[in-house]
C-alpha cells in the first residue's frame, strides 16, 4: 500500500485507476509478465485490482 500512497501524494488531482495502476507497477519495477496475471476470474489484472481497493 505504501506505493500507492507515494504515488497519490505526487499524483494530481483526479488521477485515473488505470495511470494509477501503471504508476504503481513502475514504482514497484513489475516485469511485463507480471503486470498481465490475472485474478483467477479472469476479469481484470491482479494488479488493478490490488491498486482499486485501497481507494474505495
Amino acid at each position: 500500500m505504501l506505493p500507492l500512497l507515494r504515488v497519490l501524494g505526487e499524483a494530481r488531482e483526479g488521477v485515473q485507476q488505470a495511470e494509477l495502476t501503471r504508476r504503481v507497477a513502475d514504482a514497484v519495477e513489475l516485469s511485463v509478465e507480471q503486470r498481465q496475471i490475472t485474478l483467477p476470474s479472469g476479469t481484470q489484472t491482479a494488479i488493478h485490482n490490488r491498486t482499486g481497493w485501497p481507494r474505495s
